[in-house]
């Protein structure tokens, strides 16, 4: 029900009123005069409603032509338009958040995952130990060693469904190997070795897991088969980064050992890191570089079995620099 000018309408809605017109213009000047003078302040609701139905309605005669019923002083507002003026933007809206936040589930979960779906086990397991070796490089060990964990599940369903794939035993060692699971991780690079005598990678990780089961001599023989057979280097200068890492994690251990009560056992895992570091520093042939490196490492945990150890290292590699300069 309408009011205008004092009289009840039944027969016109207030969404039908505002849709009447004297001409398109007239209509909008009178609507912006009424927001500075009334200031209603749903006034701005209506504008692009009349402004779209402006020349479709036809114009009514006498009073009816003036519109403003809805913008009347005693600010009389029907629900019915505001919901039809604000419905519309919300819509709007709701669409573009819709759009955005599918693009934004898109890029959190289909990047890696996209990419493997409908993919075998294999393929899977590729993507995952890919990922985790990412995130490993950034620092971010927790969410790679979930990755690897993953890789491992996939590569051992491809075990079940076809374990002659290609590649499949030395991938799936190299896994193992990165969750610290060195007895299964041997097992299957030992089979990849026999299968490719020529794989420098898998002779590469066996040597990494002997390493960490304290078989120096063995892990000896696999790094230098892998060495021998890379022709690029490449496989040498990540060993020798390797086994720093794992010479000073076996270090660090040993100290947390001897804090805690264990000196025994501590000093045992501080030996092993000394040799897997020195394993390093031979491949390096004696990097001076890289036993700096060593030395300020055990400076920064102050273990003077190992500052004790590099010292002596450094000085002998320095002498025997200076011996062959003189002999120049």
């Amino acid at each position: 029900m309408v009011n205008i000018g004092g009289h009840h309408d039944p027969s016109l809605s207030l969404r039908c009123l505002s849709k009447l017109h004297s001409g398109r213009d007239r209509v909008i000047r009178y609507i912006h005069m009424l927001a500075l003078k009334e200031k209603a302040k749903f006034a701005f609701f209506a504008y692009p409603y009349v402004d779209a139905a402006a020349t479709t309605c036809p114009a009514p005669a006498g009073r009816l032509a003036r519109i403003p019923t809805v913008f009347r002083t005693d600010k009389i507002l029907d629900i019915r338009m505001l919901i039809f003026a604000v419905s519309k933007p919300i819509f709007m809206l709701k669409n573009i958040l819709f759009v955005f936040i599918s693009l934004f589930v898109f890029a959190s979960c289909g990047g890696s995952g996209a990419k493997s779906e409908g993919a075998s086990p294999f393929e899977k397991a590729k993507i995952f130990l890919a990922d985790g070796d990412r995130h490993r490089e950034k620092g971010e060990d927790r969410t790679a060693k979930k990755l690897y964990k993953k890789a491992v599940i996939e590569f051992e369903n491809q075990v079940r469904k076809d374990p002659n794939v290609k590649g499949l035993a030395s991938l799936l060692g190299e896994s193992q190997f990165r969750i610290r699971d060195f007895d299964n991780a041997i097992q299957w690079l030992n089979k990849a070795v026999a299968e490719d005598k020529e794989d420098a990678r898998s002779h590469q990780y066996l040597g990494y897991c002997l390493v960490n089961k304290s078989k120096i001599k063995e892990a000896d023989a696999s790094f230098k088969k892998a060495f021998f057979v890379d022709k690029t280097g490449k496989v040498k200068e990540e060993a020798i980064k390797e086994l720093t890492d794992i010479g000073e994690l076996s270090v660090s251990l040993g100290t947390n050992f001897a804090s805690q009560g264990s000196p025994a056992q501590g000093v045992e895992f501080q030996k092993l890191g000394m040799r897997i570091m020195a394993m390093g520093l031979e491949y390096s042939k004696y990097d001076l570089d890289l036993a700096r490196q060593i030395q300020t490492y055990a400076k920064e945990i102050d273990n003077q079995i190992l500052i004790d150890w590099i010292a002596n290292v450094i000085e002998g590699e320095e002498n025997k620099t200076t011996t062959i300069i003189l002999n120049k």
